[in-house]
């Protein structure tokens, strides 16, 4: 029975067993293997949730994305519906490692993070498990953070001559920003244009493979003000500013998204 359901799933997508490396779909345990190495609960059914895990290893390899598995950030499986949405986030970290600290202590987590090199790191499957990153929006939405301080006061930057030097290149990234609640007023670090690409590729890869809209709210979202965004209803791409009042990062996703031909959503009236 097991065998014939994986073939049947096969046969449906298209997937061959040679495809995940094995030579039938009676290597339940080779299933189970490959099953285990993508986030997967491993049982040996070659099913829905395998096939879309399979498409989006096969979207990172067409995008030319740099996409590495990391484990330890704990994941929920779904129990019901697909995401039906992305939300981004801006890390207010140096480094990968220290929103993996700064989560795990919070009993937090994420899907995917993005380094300032451009390099992809992948935490949860989103199709069969759900991240703590935006409370009430966990289970509707895949989470993305984007390795990035955003504040620039965090480069302390009273005296060019003060910046640390391992800061340089950041500050080398600030900006104008009217969303900003920095201290330092109107400003914010900006993405690598490494990250942007990256950010942009698995975007479309997600969007593809899960069916999400491609739409993205035009607002640049005014810190402790109401965002108008229906948590159990909007479907598409934002940022974590858009869904919290207490929060300003991820807006860059907005530009870079209308950019690329994402359709605007604006609130209604």
């Amino acid at each position: 029975m097991i065998v014939e359901f994986s073939r049947r799933t096969g046969e449906q997508f298209g997937i061959t067993p040679a495809a995940l490396g094995i030579s039938g779909w009676d290597k339940t345990s080779g299933i189970a293997n490959w099953q285990r190495e993508h986030f997967l609960s491993p049982d040996g059914w070659f099913g829905p949730a395998s096939a879309r895990a399979f498409f989006l290893q096969v979207g990172y390899m067409l995008r030319g994305l740099d996409v590495g598995r990391r484990r330890g950030l704990h994941a929920f499986y779904r129990r019901s519906e697909l995401p039906q949405s992305i939300l981004v986030h801006d890390t207010v970290t140096r480094s990968a490692m220290d929103m993996e600290r700064i989560l795990a202590a919070r009993g937090l987590s994420t899907h995917f993070c993005i380094d300032e090199m451009g390099r992809i790191l992948q935490y949860a499957d989103p199709g069969s498990s759900w991240a703590c990153h935006a409370a009430a929006f966990n289970q509707e939405s895949i989470g993305i953070d984007v390795v990035n301080l955003l504040d620039p006061a965090e480069l302390r930057m009273l005296k060019p001559l003060q910046v640390a030097p391992v800061d340089q290149e950041r500050a080398s990234r600030v900006v104008d920003a009217e969303w900003s609640a920095s201290r330092v007023k109107g400003q914010a670090i900006a993405w690598t244009e490494a990250q942007r690409i990256a950010l942009l590729g698995l975007i479309d890869v997600l969007c593809s493979v899960f069916g999400i809209r491609r739409v993205v709210p035009t607002e640049m979202a005014a810190f402790g003000k109401v965002q108008g965004i229906d948590d159990r209803t909007f479907r598409g791409v934002l940022a974590h500013a858009h869904f919290s009042t207490k929060r300003w990062d991820g807006l860059q996703v907005v530009p870079l998204l209308l950019e690329a031909g994402f359709d605007a959503w604006r609130r209604p009236e």
